[in-house]
């Protein structure tokens, strides 16, 4: 959050149980930095995904019902549906994301709550003229000097990354985890209770996965962490593209008995074990292989990562001890 006093700006940011506090006097502030970044695109793709998959659900099985079925199938598969819809189309309406800095003599910081462009350039257009009044007194700077306030959405310097804190890959890749020993008990048994249990952890899986990307944007996060969090990305869209085929195929298969019974499709995918069939063999293999390598190699980093010692530069060498000359 930032509030603003009567001389000064009170910049908090929130993480669990801590908080941050940055106080920024206006006489002191030398510039804004604003920075185009792309997390609203990346936030769209899950959402829009998850969307879809609802959507496509919701239809088939209205397709195949009748009457009080069909109005089941609605309640049932569109609220999710409509829930994703809703956050895609809110997400994006309310504008490009960016990450927002603030200059002093001293020190770059970041501002968390300013993570909207338009909102961004909104609080800067507010605080230039406070700014400007209490720094009638500074004289003003060269003309080749950087001082000012920079509202510029596209700057060729790069800011310095804000330093990555916090849990979310962590819980990401241990759900994933779990989706791959999920994957696992098919083998040995399948029960409705076993095909609720891996709706929950995909559930789970989506969420964190949107946790992480909007956590580690503009963050000093290793590259190989950020790109095995995009690989889960990819992975969930597959999954669920080959999902939504074994639907359609039992479906298809049985459509008078899924016409009479509309949860009869789940009853079905509860009933049948990754051997019952070579198609489904492919996707239990392709779903434990691909879940557990990026859990297991994404876990392994994340707790690395926490683990890794804070580097401290070196003190300056002592300079050497002139002998001393006695008379």
């Amino acid at each position: 959050r930032l509030w603003l006093g009567s001389d000064h700006i009170l910049s908090v940011a929130e993480e669990g149980y801590t908080a941050r506090y940055g106080r920024f006097f206006f006489k002191d502030v030398q510039g804004f930095i604003v920075r185009r970044t792309w997390t609203r695109e990346w936030l769209t793709i899950p959402l829009l995904a998850g969307a879809l998959l609802y959507t496509y659900i919701m239809v088939a099985l209205a397709m195949e019902s009748e009457g009080s079925d069909a109005a089941a199938a609605f309640l049932a598969i569109g609220l999710p549906a409509s829930l994703f819809w809703l956050a895609a189309v809110i997400n994006w309406m309310r504008g490009p994301t960016c990450a927002t800095y603030l200059q002093t003599a001293v020190q770059t910081h970041h501002l968390p709550s300013l993570n909207r462009l338009r909102l961004a350039l909104r609080v800067i257009n507010t605080l230039r003229p406070l700014i400007e009044g209490s720094q009638q007194h500074i004289p003003p700077a060269p003309p080749d000097s950087s001082f000012g306030l920079i509202t510029n959405a596209r700057l060729e310097t790069r800011p310095p990354l804000t330093p990555y804190s916090g849990h979310a890959h962590t819980i990401l890749f241990s759900v994933l985890l779990a989706d791959a020993l999920h994957t696992l008990l098919t083998f040995v048994a399948n029960n409705a209770f076993i095909s609720l249990l891996g709706i929950l952890i995909s559930i789970i899986l989506i969420l964190s996965l949107i946790a992480a990307i909007v956590r580690h944007a503009d963050t000093d996060l290793p590259r190989s962490i950020k790109g095995l969090t995009l690989l889960v990305a990819g992975y969930l869209a597959i999954a669920y593209f080959m999902g939504g085929l074994l639907n359609l195929v039992v479906a298809v298969s049985y459509p008078a008995a899924h016409t009479d019974d509309p949860l009869f499709a789940f009853r079905i995918v509860s009933s049948l074990r990754p051997y019952d069939s070579y198609p489904l063999l492919f996707m239990s293999l392709f779903s434990l292989f691909t879940a557990g390598t990026i859990g297991s190699l994404g876990l392994l980093g994340a707790l690395r990562l926490r683990k890794a010692p804070v580097a401290f530069s070196a003190p300056p060498p002592l300079p050497p001890i002139q002998p001393v000359s006695r008379s």
